[in-house]
């Protein structure tokens, strides 16, 4: 009977072990105790909650626009959003995230940056808009059936919502965490309920939509202003040896932001152009449910980035642990998704959309290793943003090119989500593998100095 009962023991006194070591491990990462205590984890369940609001209310506004604006009305105020969006991204030249990172290291340069922004978002924001509204003038079958009044009234508002875009990162990088969440809410809860009135009770058209834009980014961009002017002193000097470094840094970060939208966002495009609009839309449910389930570990990261960026040491230990929270989060996350994706998806969206099913289930996994991905990388950033990170982008995009290109004939909407699980997985691979290199040498050097 003892001879019968030894491996048993034995086994159990392995679980035990091995289920002690995980309890140590959770104690030492200690995030468990300190979740509903830490500040870092109230300012991301702050700008998680108002990210998800903002969300909310860009849902119903869209609801309010197509009912009231019609398909035409519509599709002319999506069009124009589009090309403001896109210049806004991408027409910053990455500044967003050097005012971050700069101001973070170092706040007695608060005031030169803030002056550089109002320089950049004003002056280059105007050189921008005036460039872009001079081809659509010239070759106005660019933007068919839309007026050119509607397109000059959209661009106005561009200096503007770079400066509200480049200061909000500036209230990001001097951890004014509820400075940042208010101002964001605020613009965007205004602007819909305008909007809203003067479509439902004045029964107003599109003109008055894409003014009212122009007019509230103009009104909370010079708030931003307002706001900043007191913290930084005297903000309209240009420093042009500060400029010089910061577009350095922000060149990098722009690339990096580019072909990361690529690798997101250029499956769509591809599955429209191999498999037609049918598909495309039904891959872009798929596509909507990640971008939901991606604003936990953005925010996460939004967060993260000026915190580490201001840190003298520490910082990649303090990355880790917030890694790991991501880690444990967003496994339940994706598990939970996995499970209702079928009735939820049948019942909300009807059996036309069925197919989004097993795309979303194959999309998962590489939304997991995305989402941490995410919040190690900052800590890559912190540091100056090596130019390999750009390259893993650049890589991340062309291997989704190339398997997109071979999947999506083959395999339909699901090979788009395989081919962007695996370039997701591969980023975070390699993120992870620069990032433990460089620690490595750093340790390494600390040894020797020793």
């Amino acid at each position: 009977m003892n001879n019968l009962s030894k491996p048993y023991t034995k086994g159990e006194n392995v679980i035990k072990s091995e289920f002690a070591k995980v309890i140590k491990k959770a104690q030492k990462i200690n995030f468990i105790q300190h979740l509903k205590t830490s500040v870092f984890f109230q300012q991301v369940s702050l700008t998680f909650g108002t990210r998800t609001f903002i969300f909310i209310i860009g849902f119903a506004s869209s609801i309010i626009t197509a009912r009231y604006l019609g398909p035409e009305g519509k599709g002319i105020l999506a069009v124009l959003m589009t090309i403001t969006g896109i210049i806004s991204q991408f027409g910053n030249f990455g500044f967003h995230a050097a005012n971050t990172y700069f101001v973070a290291k170092d706040r007695g340069k608060l005031t030169k940056i803030i002056g550089n922004t109002l320089w950049l978002s004003l002056l280059g924001g105007s050189i921008i808009s005036l460039i872009t509204l001079g081809i659509f003038f010239i070759n106005h079958n660019f933007l068919t059936n839309i007026p050119f009044y509607l397109i000059l009234f959209a661009l106005l508002a561009m200096p503007f919502n770079l400066l509200f875009m480049l200061g909000q990162n500036i209230f990001l990088g001097i951890q004014k965490i509820k400075v940042f969440n208010f101002l964001e809410l605020t613009r965007q809860l205004t602007t819909f309920l305008i909007i809203a009135m003067l479509l439902v009770l004045l029964h107003q058209g599109v003109k008055a939509v894409v003014i009212t834009n122009t007019v509230f980014a103009v009104i909370f961009s010079l708030l931003v202003l307002n706001v900043l002017q007191p913290i930084g002193g005297n903000v309209y000097y240009f420093d042009f040896n500060l400029f010089k470094k910061m577009i350095r840094y922000g060149i990098k970060a722009y690339l990096a932001a580019l072909f990361a939208f690529l690798v997101i966002r250029f499956d769509m495009l591809m599955v429209n152009y191999y498999l037609g609009s049918n598909d495309a839309g039904v891959y872009s449910i798929a596509a909507n449910i990640a971008d939901i389930l991606y604003m936990l570990p953005v925010s996460f990261g939004m967060i993260l980035f000026p915190k580490v960026s201001g840190m003298k040491e520490g910082s990649w230990e303090f990355t880790k642990k917030v890694a790991w929270v991501t880690t444990l989060i967003m496994f339940f996350v994706c598990s939970f998704v996995a499970l209702i994706a079928k009735p939820f998806i049948i019942f909300f969206y009807g059996n036309a959309f069925s197919g989004t099913i097993e795309a979303l289930w194959w999309l998962l996994p590489g939304i997991f290793a995305l989402s941490i991905e995410t919040v190690i990388v900052q800590f890559l950033n912190s540091i100056g943003l090596p130019i390999s990170v750009v390259f893993y982008w650049l890589i991340g995009f062309l291997i989704n090119l190339l398997l997109n290109m071979i999947f999506i004939p083959n395999f339909g909407i699901i090979g788009a989500s395989i081919t962007s699980s695996i370039s997701y997985i591969l980023l975070f691979i390699l993120i992870l593998y620069k990032t433990l290199r460089i620690n490595i040498n750093i340790n390494d050097q600390l040894k020797k100095i020793k």
